[in-house]
Parts: C-alpha cells; sequence; structure tokens
C-alpha cells in the first residue's frame, strides 16, 4: 500500500506539523510513502516517515537532491515520461531539462516504478495554497504538486489537500473504506 505525500515548499509550519503526525499514522497503518526530497512538505512527510521506521520511496530528480541519499534517481521509463508531457501540458517543449526531470520524477511519486496499475499510490495527500484538488482548478499557484494532482486525476487516484477543511475527514473515510473492505 503506497501514497503520494507531496506539496508546496512555503506549506505553513501548522501544516507541516499535521503532516509529520499524518505520516507517522499511516507509516504505522502499513502504507509507504511516496515522496520527492524537496523542502517543505516532502520533507515533512518523510520526517513523520522515518520517526516510525516506516517504508518510504523518494524520489529524486537526479543525484543527492536536496542533499537526501536515496538512490532513487534516473530510474524513470518511458510511461513516467510520456505521462510528465502529456500532463503538464503544451509548454513541455519549452521547459529546460532540469524541469522535465522535476516533471517527470513527480509522475513516479503517483505511479511508482513498476508499470502495473496495483503499483499506483492509493491516494494523495499534500497542501498547495489555493486548496487544489482537480486538474481542472489547477493554476499557476497550485505549483509543481499540480503535476502529482494531474496525475492522480488521470488514474481516478483520490487527492486530500490539506488547505481544505473536509480535507482529514474525506481520508479518513477512504482509510474506513479500506479496512472494510480488507475484511
Amino acid at each position: 500500500m503506497w501514497y503520494a505525500g507531496v506539496g508546496s515548499r512555503q506549506t505553513p509550519i501548522i501544516v507541516v506539523k499535521r503532516m509529520i503526525e499524518i505520516a507517522e499514522e499511516l507509516s504505522e497503518l502499513g502504507y509507504t510513502l511516496r515522496s520527492g526530497g524537496a523542502d517543505g512538505a516532502d520533507t515533512a512527510f518523510e520526517k513523520g516517515c522515518d520517526a516510525v521506521s516506516g517504508e518510504k520511496e523518494i524520489y529524486l530528480p537526479w543525484a543527492g537532491f536536496n542533499n537526501s541519499k536515496s538512490e532513487l534517481y534516473d530510474c524513470y521509463n518511458l510511461m513516467h515520461l510520456v505521462t510528465a508531457q502529456r500532463t503538464y501540458g503544451p509548454q513541455w517543449n519549452r521547459i529546460r531539462g532540469p524541469v522535465k526531470k522535476l516533471m517527470t520524477r513527480n509522475v513516479a511519486q503517483v505511479m511508482g516504478l513498476d508499470d502495473r496499475e496495483v503499483a499506483y499510490s492509493e491516494f494523495v495527500v499534500c497542501w498547495t495554497p489555493d486548496g487544489c484538488e482537480s486538474t481542472s482548478k489547477r493554476t499557476r499557484v497550485t505549483g509543481g504538486t499540480g503535476q502529482c494532482i494531474a496525475v492522480a486525476n488521470d488514474l481516478r487516484i483520490p487527492v486530500y489537500n490539506m488547505f481544505n477543511d473536509n480535507f482529514e475527514e474525506r481520508l479518513k473515510q477512504h482509510l474506513y473504506r479500506r479496512t472494510l473492505f480488507e475484511n
């Protein structure tokens, strides 16, 4: 069981603290964190995961990104690249190589490295300053997290944005339904 824990580098400190708690709770439920090693939200989710020795997959655009020791870089396949290009949009050919690597890394946070659908992240927990949870609500303010949201939407993976008041109730309902389904 995987989830993507992502968001803005400028996530407010009160939200960062809650991200750490959520990552701890999800790790204790057996979820593996997928994140990207960036400052802010990514670091918060990883810190929470590490606090309880949880499993994690930290996808990097290149080796040593943000001083991360993760070895999950240069491991993306054609599916990741095509998905990144499609969800980024018509400006893809105008962006520089490092940005393309960041966007492709974002795809992997949702899809994982396995080509099988059963290995996709089950849901995305994030924070953006605009509360975006869908491609149709994506704006410049959504930032790079919008790439994860767009991929999740394409794959019908739920997105729980911590900016929104009801995110926690909806996430708990998701986890409850999953527990019912397993039993």
